[in-house]
């Protein structure tokens, strides 16, 4: 019988072992360098700190002595003297200011309230409007001031003057009361003794809020005499023709709309009235004049005098 031939397994090759690379001369510098540079950064890090400390030690220093100031106070006086050389030789110098808008102030008080000497140069370029504006406002009866330099020599100061809508009446004084409520004095030659009085002496921390519905009704707002604050709560309002009206507390600012509506539209307050009542919501009560004299005249006593209603 013959035998079967079988294949021989191929032999596997042995793996080859790595190969020893020896280590030449720059590859051992090339490591060295690479251990010796967190060393370096430390040494660069400390020597930084180092620096930084000292700069800062050393400008601390300087100005603490009043170095940095002087030299700063050396540099703006020499740019001053610049900037008014060059003004005054150019012609940009100041020679007029102009003023508008004031009636209440004079034109000297204005002026010395600039804080300008007459008598001394001054550069336009240098000038501050902001710094005059604020001297002006600190005035009682200013309420702004705009400043605008016409070169190439004059200011034009626009002032807008608060404006008297009441006198108020507290403890035998007179002051008088703006649109907002803010109190000034009487200014000397002035006359208004045309103005509504407010009466009652914590009235006037009532009155911005008064005022800004009355103004809203013109016409109704000429007619009135007095103002009185009842009870830190309400307003009674007198009219010239002697008509009484009693606001309500609340929402007043809607009866005296509807009031000045019905004075338009039927001339309410032209007819014999004494009293108009606010005071309860979307009610309007009359008391006729004829009725309060009757009635007065029924209840008083012979020989007796009429005594006034009480306003509440």
């Amino acid at each position: 019988m013959r035998a079967k031939r079988t294949n021989p397994q191929p032999k596997t090759p042995a793996k080859a072992k790595p190969a020893r690379v020896k280590k030449t001369p720059s590859s051992k510098k090339i490591s060295d360098a690479r251990r010796r540079r967190p060393l370096l950064r430390k040494i660069f890090f400390g020597v930084s700190v180092v620096v930084i400390l000292l700069v800062g030690f050393g400008l601390f220093w300087v100005w603490r002595q009043g170095y940095v100031h002087q030299a700063w106070r050396s540099v703006e006086t020499s740019s001053t003297n610049t900037i008014d050389r060059f003004s005054f030789a150019t012609g940009l110098e100041l020679k007029e200011i102009k003023i508008e808008g004031h009636r209440y102030v004079s034109k000297e008080q204005l002026l010395a309230a600039t804080g300008l000497d007459y008598r001394k140069h001054y550069s336009l370029l240098r000038l501050s409007g902001d710094e005059l504006k604020e001297r002006l406002e600190n005035i009682e009866f200013i309420k702004n001031v705009i400043v605008e330099k016409k070169f190439p020599s004059t200011i034009l100061l626009r002032v807008r003057e608060r404006e008297p809508i009441a006198l108020w009446q507290s403890k035998g004084e007179i002051k008088l009361l703006d649109s907002e409520g803010v109190v000034l004095n009487v200014p000397k030659n002035a006359s208004f003794a045309g103005l509504p009085v407010v009466v009652g002496q914590d009235a006037v921390f009532h009155a911005k809020a008064l005022f800004e519905f009355l103004i809203s009704e013109p016409i109704l707002f000429g007619k009135i005499q007095a103002m009185s604050l009842i009870h830190d709560r309400r307003w009674d309002i007198l009219l010239k023709n002697g008509v009484v009206i009693k606001l309500p507390e609340s929402k007043p600012e809607q009866a005296w709309g509807t009031l000045a509506r019905l004075d338009q539209q039927h001339q309410l307050l032209e007819k014999q009235i004494k009293t108009i009542d606010l005071r309860v919501p979307d009610k309007l009560y009359i008391l006729p004049m004829k009725d309060i004299n009757s009635e007065k005249k029924a209840q008083q006593p012979m020989g007796e005098k009429q005594v006034p209603d009480d306003h509440d």
